[in-house]
């Protein structure tokens, strides 16, 4: 008998939708995520930006003030540019600041890899 994609491929598939159906309903969405995010990641996840991935997509506070949206994280509106930084003082330059807490985050994030 030889090796037929197609069968795999419905096996395959079959698999993950009964994986998917046995978890509880709130728990699908984000096994369906998940399983797209993978599937379509430019390159691979680790388990530590994987995870910060979900909290930030799942986090109802944060849903309402951002977009993800082709791999990208972004204000929902225009207008949350403009307000003033949120814990940024006595600094003369806020987004010197910022920039170089930002590159210590991936500096650190490089580090444990």
């Amino acid at each position: 008998m030889g090796y037929n994609p197609a069968l795999l491929s419905n096996q395959t598939e079959n698999t993950i939708n009964v994986f998917i159906s046995s978890l509880k309903p709130e728990r699908r969405q984000r096994a369906k995520n998940v399983f797209n995010w993978i599937k379509h990641a430019a390159e691979p996840w680790t388990p530590e930006s994987l995870a910060e991935a979900i909290v930030v997509y799942e986090c109802a506070e944060f849903r309402r003030m951002i977009i993800v949206q082709n791999h990208n994280i972004r204000f929902s509106h225009s207008s949350f540019y403009e307000l003033p930084k949120i814990g940024i003082e006595n600094t003369d330059e806020p987004t010197a600041f910022v920039h170089a807490q930002i590159a210590k985050a991936c500096l650190h994030y490089f580090w444990l890899e």
